[in-house]
């Protein structure tokens, strides 16, 4: 959608397809077709896309995400921080 020329950042939030197919699986309202219809519209394999600026994996441990989506939001209140005292 070419988004990213207008935002301020661009987080790519990622698991693999086994990981997807499981945690979908634990939705018991879910169908095997309304599945494949969910991963069809997913982009495949994605693991870094040009212009992201952040990126968290979700296919690690807890403790590990949770490091990841801070380390993001201390980086965009650096930046949002930088922003305001160069204004």
């Amino acid at each position: 959608t070419n988004a990213d020329s207008w935002l301020d950042a661009v987080l790519v939030v990622y698991c693999s397809k086994d990981t997807q197919i499981k945690r979908l699986q634990k939705r018991s309202t879910l169908t095997k077709e309304k599945i494949k219809v969910l991963l069809s519209r997913q982009r495949k394999g994605i693991r870094k896309i040009n212009g992201t600026d952040f990126f968290i994996d979700t296919d690690v441990t807890f403790g590990k995400m949770e490091e990841e989506v801070l380390h993001v939001i201390k980086s965009i209140r650096d930046n949002l921080y930088e922003k305001r005292s160069s204004s």
